[in-house]
């Protein structure tokens, strides 16, 4: 593994940090690309053509191994990389649920919703649950600060479950039980990011028949989570001066090479690895960046190409293992893991949260 691959893994490990893009990808650039398809917008010509040549040749019926890692990897090797992060995004826009729930959304006035719902919203607690070593870097939004913010625009109660910064993702299951079990009677909106969402993962493994059966959380919205680890890790671990170089950064650092493994990818029968199964009322808005070599930032890029060896991802684990076959799953094309989302984006997590409330006032009182 070189120094820049251990280099860019180590900034992930410990800054959450504001992105520049690694190509021209600025405001001057992307108002020349104004075409659309489906719903998504704001395409240069080539990328037009791309999408619509993977919606053209998606099967007639897709099921969840389309959206597998070892398919997306197959369809890499045919077609290229780009055409796979294409089908991945098409297919999951083809999917009824995708649809539907997209097309609910955009329906939603955000000025009338707030208005008409302002009291019922008020009851409701939009709760984040930060990505790893988040107190680094309140400064820039890692411990969800731009989101709470916005939960409470919105006229939401906000929270933060302070989670060990670097515990292993057991340590930060157990803690979330603990944290629930205490909490206040607000039912909540669960805004997980990135790591936080293996995080709370493990955490419905250990609790989640008490945390399905309380409905104290109604939705989960996964942000760019990451589901079922990164191969980074196993990079790292599988690389003897790596190891030693991060086990001399944990005590730097104060977090232990343990936590560290955690979240290897692949493990068999680790609690990661799995799928959960949910209650059928317990909804899952999954969140899922999907970039093109174009759009990944100079933060991801060196991740990106590594793991680009294995399929299709979005700079930090594989869009394969992003995908969550109990969840409403949502492409977002042309960002990486890191979210660097426009004023559209922000207007779009907006509408979630205010399409989510609503599934909640009944209970939400």
């Amino acid at each position: 593994m070189n120094i820049i691959l251990k280099k860019s893994l180590l900034l992930f490990l410990f800054i959450h940090c504001k992105t520049v893009s690694i190509l021209d990808l600025n405001e001057n650039h992307r108002s020349k690309c104004d075409l659309e398809i489906n719903v998504i917008s704001n395409l240069c010509p080539d990328e037009q053509i791309l999408l619509k040549t993977a919606e053209d040749k998606l099967p007639l019926d897709i099921d969840h191994t389309f959206f597998s890692s070892e398919t997306l990897k197959r369809i890499q090797n045919s077609n290229g990389f780009p055409y796979a992060v294409a089908s991945f995004t098409m297919g999951l826009l083809k999917k009824k649920d995708t649809r539907s729930y997209l097309k609910k959304v955009s329906s939603i006035n955000i000025d009338s919703e707030k208005k008409n719902a302002a009291n019922k919203l008020s009851n409701i607690q939009v709760l984040i649950l930060p990505g790893v070593f988040y107190d680094r870097n309140s400064e820039i939004g890692g411990d969800g600060r731009q989101l709470r913010s916005l939960a409470n625009s919105l006229g939401f109660k906000d929270g933060l479950i302070a989670i060990p910064p670097a515990g292993s993702i057991y340590e930060n299951g157990k803690f979330i039980c603990n944290w629930l079990d205490d909490s206040n009677q607000y039912k909540k909106i669960l805004i997980s990011i990135s790591k936080g969402s293996a995080d709370f993962k493990i955490a419905l493994n250990y609790c989640g028949e008490k945390i399905f059966k309380s409905k104290k959380i109604v939705t989960w919205i996964n942000l760019g989570g990451i589901n079922k680890g990164t191969y980074l890790i196993n990079n790292v671990d599988s690389n003897f001066f790596s190891k030693v170089y991060i086990k001399y950064l944990g005590f730097k650092y104060n977090f232990s090479y343990k936590s560290f493994l955690s979240l290897k990818a692949g493990v068999k029968n680790s609690i990661l690895n799995q799928d959960i199964l949910m209650p059928i009322d317990f909804r899952i808005i999954n969140i899922i960046p999907a970039p093109i070599e174009r759009y990944v930032t100079e933060r991801a890029y060196e991740n990106f190409l590594t793991l680009s060896e294995l399929g299709p991802n979005d700079g930090l684990t594989l869009l394969g293992d992003s995908y969550d076959k109990g969840a409403i799953n949502i492409p977002v094309w042309g960002i990486d893991h890191y979210f660097r989302i426009n004023k559209e984006g922000w207007l779009f997590l907006q509408k979630i949260l205010l399409n989510e409330a609503r599934q909640c006032f009944p209970i939400c009182k």
